[in-house]
């Protein structure tokens, strides 16, 4: 390696990273144990003789993602390096504020054996969609942890008579491809929820079963996870990615592609509140620009007429919401607020370059009884 030369276009927020009072909204969908499974393969469990030691799979029995929306009122680097630099009393691009919004799925990494079997298996998450609304995160974030996160809009408003939620996730993109498309914001996402439920009342009945065997599992598959219920939310979560950079001589090819880790520790988990199923609206639009991950992964179906036929959301700037739509489903509905770290980056396998096409398949690892 030689040293990474700085200029003023790579001031990034440098991990580790803190982050005080963040807003968390979550929602629980079904995912099919089969999509998931490709997605890992194509990203994770390739490179013929050149493979990772390791099998990422499915979480049987817990095929289910997490659509997450965070309000980062304040988040900045701990990185000492970072504060030699530019100086301890500088704070100017060192603190951000921001909102994200992604898919996270839990999943199992094992160790693959010199006998091609599978042990050892450890519980970490991964995001296949990241839409953040700040650039110097989505760099960050390509370049450091290898997040494949794109810029957009993420528009977090609660309607303070009732605590109700709408959420509008906008990209750049094309509706249509064709010779002459242009790019414009595009409409992607919109969550509507109804007030949440009174905190004395807690979680619903019919999302009790749901929650529980979601804690339950992963505390059982990682013996480091807390108990079961609220608390659980105080906790350490893996994350796994997949960093590339594209070569410039041919673009089909990559001139570095690592299996990379980090971790995420959340603390003073406060302001739990969960919001009635039955009043969860969920609404994903369709365009070209997002049609990959709207039809193979999150597996939606057919879309239907569009949601707002040639109007703009009510009392919200942004695009049109003149597109096709489907209704994702959710099972559980929360949101609370906790102070978050980011700590650990690790890189566990980097593939070689002798290999620059044409892998080769390897045999189906074993899973030990």
């Amino acid at each position: 390696m030689t040293p990474f030369l700085e200029s003023f276009a790579t001031q990034q927020l440098l991990p580790p990273w803190q982050a005080k009072g963040v807003d968390v909204s979550c929602f629980m969908f079904k995912l099919g144990a089969t999509t998931i499974q490709n997605y890992l393969d194509k990203f994770f469990n390739f490179g013929g003789d050149d493979c990772a030691p390791y099998y990422f799979k499915a979480y049987d029995g817990l095929e289910h993602g997490l659509l997450v929306f965070h309000h980062y009122p304040d988040i900045w680097s701990t990185n000492q390096a970072n504060m030699r630099r530019y100086g301890e009393n500088l704070q100017s691009w060192d603190h951000l504020s921001y909102n994200q919004a992604y898919v996270a799925i839990p999943i199992i990494r094992y160790t693959i054996t010199a006998d091609n079997l599978l042990v050892d298996p450890q519980v970490y998450w991964t995001q296949p969609v990241v839409i953040c609304n700040n650039s110097s995160v989505v760099y960050g974030s390509r370049e450091i942890v290898g997040i494949d996160m794109i810029q957009g809009e993420v528009e977090i408003s609660r309607i303070i008579t009732a605590g109700a939620l709408h959420i509008d996730v906008s990209i750049n993109g094309v509706a249509d491809f064709s010779p002459r498309s242009k790019e414009t914001l595009l409409p992607f996402l919109r969550v509507e929820t109804g007030a949440p439920l009174p905190e004395h009342l807690g979680m619903p009945p019919e999302t009790t079963p749901i929650v529980a065997k979601f804690l339950m599992a992963l505390a059982t598959a990682n013996p480091k996870a807390p108990a079961a219920g609220p608390a659980s939310l105080q906790s350490e979560a893996r994350l796994v990615t997949l960093k590339q950079f594209r070569a410039s001589h041919d673009m089909t090819l990559a001139t570095y592609q690592a299996i990379v880790s980090s971790n995420s520790i959340m603390s003073n988990v406060r302001n739990l509140l969960f919001f009635d199923p039955k009043q969860l609206d969920i609404d994903f639009m369709w365009s070209a620009t997002v049609s990959e991950i709207l039809t193979s992964f999150l597996d939606l179906g057919a879309f239907t007429a569009p949601l707002v036929a040639g109007a703009r959301t009510a009392g919200h700037r942004g695009p049109a919401w003149d597109l096709p739509h489907k209704k994702l489903e959710a099972q559980v509905g929360f949101r609370f607020t906790a102070d978050l770290d980011f700590t650990e980056f690790e890189t566990l396998h980097t593939f070689g370059q002798q290999q620059q096409a044409g892998f080769t398949a390897r045999r189906a690892p074993e899973l030990r009884p």
